[in-house]
Formats: C-alpha cells, sequence, structure tokens
C-alpha cells in the first residue's frame, strides 16, 4: 500500500498537471518541455523527495505521449532529479541534487571568436584562477539559450545584456548563474563602475583644458551604453558645458568582434562627411566606447595627418595591454576584468555548494591610467 504522503501527493500531481501546456513547432521538442516543467515542479518544492510523479494517464489531456514521458524521465534520471522503480513508478530522488560535472561554461559576448583578444583573455585568466584551484574546468559557450548547456555544465558565468539574453528556465530552476559586467535581471553579477570611469576621463580632459570633448560609443540600445552617455552629459554640463549633438557619434554598424575596424571606419566616415564632419565640431579630444575602439579612431586620425594628442587627445575604456602597444601610448580608463573574472568564479562556486544561495551584486571601481595620448588643446 502507498504511504499516505505519496498518496496526497500523486493528487496533488495530477492536480498541478493542468498547468502543464506542451507546445507544437516550439523551438525545444514535447520532452524537453516537459522536462523542464517537471523539473521546475521539483525545483520548487512541489514535488518533494520520494514524491510520485505524475502519471500518464493524468498528463493524458494535455497531449503527453508515452515516448514524450518516458525521454523526459531519461533527461530527469540522467540529471538525478528522480528514480525509476520497477512494478512502483516513478519518483522524486530522495537527494535531488544535480551529480557535478566538474565545468563551468562561459558564455556569450562572441567570446568563442574573441577569446584571445586581452579583453576576454584579462576575464578569462581570473575566472581560470579561481576554478583551478578547485579543480574545475571552463567550457566556452556561445549562447546560454542553446540546447544542451545544462548538461554539459554544472552553472555558467554569462557576458551579455538584455532581459532574453538567458532562457526561462535558468531563473525557474535557479539555476546557478553570474553576470559579467552587465548585469541581468534575476542572477548576481559583478561589474565595473562604468559610470565613474566615464566621469574620471572628461574630468582629466576637462583640467587638461578641453572644452569640446566628443564620444564615439556604442549602440544606445544597451543600457549600459545609455547610462555612460548619461554621465557624459552630465559631467559636461557640471563643467558648464553644453555638450552638442555633433559631438557624438555612433559606432558604424558592424559586428562588434572586430572593434578596431569599427572605430577606424567610422571615424574616416566622420572626418570625411561634408555636413557634420569632424572639423565642424570644433572638438579637441575624443573619448571612445573602448580600446580597440579608440587605437581605431587614432589610425583614421593619423592617416588623416592629425596628430595624437598634439592635434587631437584620444582616451580609451578598459585599459588592456594594447593601451602600452599603442604609439603614443594609450590613456585609457582601467576596467579591474581579471578581479572582475576571479570574484564572479567565486561567487559561482559558492552558489554550487550553497546549492543556489542568495544573489548578490558587485560592483569594482575602476581607475584612469595616464599615458600619453592625451595632452593640453592648441591654443
Amino acid at each position: 500500500m502507498m504511504p499516505a504522503k505519496a498518496t496526497a501527493s500523486r493528487k496533488q500531481a495530477t492536480t498541478n498537471g493542468a498547468a502543464l501546456k506542451l507546445r507544437r513547432g516550439a523551438a525545444q521538442p514535447q520532452y524537453v518541455q516537459l522536462a523542464e516543467y517537471l523539473r521546475c515542479r521539483i525545483t520548487r518544492g512541489e514535488l518533494q523527495s520520494g514524491d510520485p510523479l505524475p502519471t500518464l494517464r493524468a498528463m493524458r489531456g494535455q497531449g503527453v505521449t508515452q515516448f514524450t514521458l518516458d525521454k523526459a524521465h531519461d533527461i530527469l534520471e540522467q540529471e538525478g532529479l528522480i528514480v525509476r522503480e520497477q512494478r512502483r513508478g516513478t519518483f522524486v530522488a530522495h537527494s535531488h541534487q544535480r551529480p557535478r560535472k566538474g565545468v563551468i561554461a562561459f558564455c556569450g559576448g562572441d567570446v568563442l571568436l574573441t577569446a584571445s583578444s586581452p579583453y576576454w583573455a584579462r576575464l578569462i585568466e581570473g575566472v581560470h584562477e579561481t576554478l583551478d584551484a578547485e579543480n574545475m574546468q571552463l567550457l566556452l559557450w556561445a549562447d546560454p539559450n542553446a540546447d544542451g548547456l545544462q548538461n554539459k555544465a554544472d552553472g555558467a558565468l554569462v557576458n551579455g545584456g538584455g532581459a532574453d539574453f538567458i532562457p526561462d528556465w535558468w531563473q525557474a530552476q535557479r539555476w546557478p548563474g553570474v553576470a559579467l559586467l552587465y548585469p541581468l535581471d534575476g542572477i548576481s553579477s559583478v561589474t565595473a563602475d562604468q559610470s565613474q570611469g566615464v566621469r574620471l576621463a572628461l574630468e582629466y580632459l576637462l583640467k587638461l583644458g578641453h572644452k569640446r570633448i566628443a564620444y564615439l560609443h556604442g549602440d544606445d540600445m544597451w543600457s549600459s551604453i545609455k547610462a555612460r552617455l548619461a554621465v557624459y552629459h552630465a559631467t559636461l554640463r557640471a563643467a558648464g558645458i553644453a555638450p552638442q549633438p555633433s559631438w557624438l557619434c555612433k559606432l558604424n554598424d558592424q559586428p562588434m568582434i572586430y572593434f578596431h575596424e569599427t572605430g577606424l571606419t567610422t571615424m574616416r566616415d566622420w572626418l570625411e562627411r561634408k555636413a557634420d564632419n569632424w572639423c565642424a565640431t570644433g572638438c579637441t579630444a575624443l573619448l571612445a566606447q573602448n580600446d580597440e575602439t579608440a587605437l581605431g579612431a587614432m589610425a583614421a586620425f593619423q592617416e588623416a595627418g592629425w596628430r595624437v594628442p598634439e592635434d587631437v587627445s584620444v582616451v580609451g575604456f578598459d585599459g588592456t595591454e594594447l593601451c602600452e602597444m599603442a604609439r603614443p601610448r594609450l590613456t585609457s580608463v582601467e576596467v579591474p576584468l581579471r578581479e572582475i573574472g576571479r570574484r564572479s568564479a567565486q561567487i559561482l562556486l559558492r552558489q554550487l555548494k550553497d546549492n543556489a544561495g542568495d544573489t548578490q551584486h558587485i560592483e569594482l571601481p575602476v581607475q584612469l591610467r595616464i599615458r600619453q595620448s592625451a595632452g593640453p588643446p592648441k591654443m
């Protein structure tokens, strides 16, 4: 005879089964949808250790077939969430903590194409520093929405933006995850104080005597770019300067993995454009979206016969080793990329040990590294 608790749970499972809605033609197969639905009920505590899972008879009205149910159970059994007992049924495992794979995924930001760039290299160095001490491996994974991530890794570090950047199942299951540099709703994050960085750069240029400072920026659909633009306007206004629309230039629409080329072509266009070119703005300094964009802009200035910093000052953002390689060496806002990677991995490992844990957000300070690419304006 089934214990009283299990009998009550079976009744609950049958009732709650009405909430299940399998979608035909969706990106995920129906058995994956069913596995996700059952997984969520287990992780939320609606189905507890020893409880039976809803039967085929209970879910047949929602379009569940024997094939769909068996395949869903295969997934959950592999994850250690359920056990199948011959002649008795399928039950929630008494210890449904997922078996560890020893792998952390690093997702987003075109990292598969540009992992060797100084920017990504510094982030990944910090991650490796933490993971290596715990004998964990790092997996580069392009898109967190792609199928199979949870079967490959124990959790993920994510670089990206937008509320839809991570899939719904991630938050529903409280799957371990940490956002790097750009916060994402519902998961922990480690970011840099980008607003502070813009202020430091502009205040330095203002101190040098620049009063017309241009900004070469990314797409303002991103909240981080909007925040930087807001600080740009506020800082200049606080100095008694009314920033002009002609001082702002959005980077050309190119894949953002080619920042140097994008900075070069955008600045070329700006210098050559007749109606609203660089000369017409009267700007004597440029703040760029990042170091690679700044170096591309410097190359365009030099092609046009402009000297840096004698004719125009340039300041970058990120502070990678590219700054030291540039000629002249690039003044830049240094973001603690390695520390962001290290702290993010530490938080993720704690989540794994604590079975998720509390959501936390850390913002690290930045510094302005003064080199040779900025000087007083021509008198």
